[in-house]
C-alpha cells in the first residue's frame, strides 16, 4: 500500500505487492491479490477498481457491465454507440439508411367474392427496424344499383398472417378489419357507382411484428360484403423499410 499525503514528487518507480483488501481510507491504493486489479478508495468507505483493460487500442471505450469495467472495442466506420437501457450493455449499431423500397406491386387485382381474397402479396427479407405498407384500393358496382343499395367492401393488411388493425365501431357494429362503405347512387342513369381511390397505411415494428433477417410476407386482402356483385380491388401497393 502506498499513501501519499500532500504534494509529493516520485522520481522512482513504485511496485505494489498483491495483498488482501485493507481497511478503506480516502486516497488508499492497493493491488488486489484476488482479482489482480488495482483499486482505489475515493470515498473512504469502499474500494473501486481502476479500469485497466488489456491490449487497449485507439477508439476503444470503457463501460461498466455491472461487475467490472470492460472494454468495448472500436466499431466500424459510420456506426454509432447505442445504449440498450438500464441493466444492459452498450453496443455499436449501424445507422438506418432512411426509407428504401422493399417491394411494390403495380398490378390491378380485383375480386367479387364474399370470401377474403388476397389481392397483393409482398414477400421479402427485411433488415430494417420498421416496415411501412401503403395500398391504394377502390370498389365498383357496374350494373343493377338501386337507390336503396350500398357498395360494401372490406380491406385488410396482414404481416406474416396476422392482422394488427384495431377493432373500431361503425354504428352498433365492431369491425376487425379496415372497413369501407359507400351508399347507392340513386338516380344514376347507368346504375353504376365507384368509390374514390382510398389510401390505406400500416406500420410494423421489428421484434414485435417480424424478425429482421427472416422472410416476411405482407398481404393485402379484400372481400365483397354486399348483396350485389361489387368489385373490390387493389390498384397499387408498396412496402418501405426504414
Amino acid at each position: 500500500m502506498v499513501k501519499v499525503v500532500g504534494k509529493k514528487e516520485v522520481t522512482e518507480s513504485i511496485k505494489l505487492t498483491p495483498a488482501s483488501a485493507p481497511s478503506p481510507e480516502q486516497g488508499k491504493i492497493y493491488f488486489d491479490s484476488t482479482s489482480n486489479k488495482l483499486k482505489v478508495s475515493t470515498d473512504g468507505t469502499t474500494f473501486t477498481e481502476i479500469p485497466s483493460p488489456p491490449n487497449p487500442s485507439q477508439g476503444d471505450i470503457l463501460y461498466y457491465d455491472g461487475t467490472n469495467w470492460v472494454k468495448l472495442p472500436a466499431g466500424t466506420s459510420g456506426q454509432y454507440l447505442k445504449t440498450q437501457g438500464e441493466g444492459a450493455n452498450p453496443t455499436w449499431a449501424d445507422v438506418d439508411a432512411g426509407l428504401s423500397i422493399l417491394s411494390y406491386n403495380r398490378t390491378r387485382v380485383e375480386t367479387t367474392s364474399t370470401n377474403w381474397t388476397t389481392l397483393h402479396t409482398h414477400t421479402f427479407t427485411p433488415n430494417t427496424n420498421r416496415i411501412i405498407v401503403f395500398a391504394w384500393v377502390s370498389m365498383a358496382l357496374y350494373d343493377g344499383l338501386t337507390s336503396s343499395d350500398e357498395l360494401d367492401g372490406h380491406f385488410d393488411i396482414s404481416c406474416n398472417g396476422t392482422s394488427y388493425f384495431t377493432n373500431w365501431t361503425v354504428g352498433s357494429q365492431d369491425w376487425p378489419e379496415q372497413y369501407l362503405q359507400v351508399k347507392g347512387f340513386a338516380g344514376s342513369a347507368t346504375n353504376r357507382a365507384r368509390t374514390p381511390i382510398i389510401f390505406l397505411m400500416e406500420i410494423y415494428e421489428a421484434g414485435t411484428h417480424y424478425t429482421k433477417g427472416n422472410s416476411t410476407t405482407i398481404e393485402i386482402k379484400g372481400r365483397n360484403h354486399s348483396s350485389q356483385t361489387v368489385e373490390v380491388c387493389c390498384l397499387r401497393s408498396i412496402v418501405l423499410g426504414g
